[in-house]
């Protein structure tokens, strides 16, 4: 694992704790102001950090007290200034 992939490891953890602490201010700081998202529902694709953190706004009072996100089989693949990370996730501690 080189520099980049540690960098980037890191960005996704922050991000990860800042959603389980539901700290949308953490969750948004590194998005570019002109992110574009897809997500699993409609509108499918999310324009702008603004709308992007509009969404987290209205989801996360859904959200239990307390969860955890589990991840595995994460890739990271970078090559110079771009990098592709895919990997799969779920929420623990969530009521049935």
């Amino acid at each position: 694992e080189n520099n980049d992939e540690t960098q980037i490891q890191q960005l996704i953890n922050d991000w990860t704790s800042a959603l389980c602490a539901k700290d949308i201010d953490r969750m948004m700081v590194n998005y570019a102001d002109d992110v574009i998202v897809f997500d699993v529902k409609p509108p499918f694709q999310i324009k702008g950090v603004t709308e992007w953190r509009r969404t987290w706004e209205q989801c996360l009072p859904y959200f239990p007290e307390s969860f955890q996100v589990e991840t595995r089989d994460m890739n990271i693949n970078v090559s110079g200034d771009t990098a592709f990370v895919h990997w799969v996730s779920w929420f623990t501690g969530m009521p049935k």
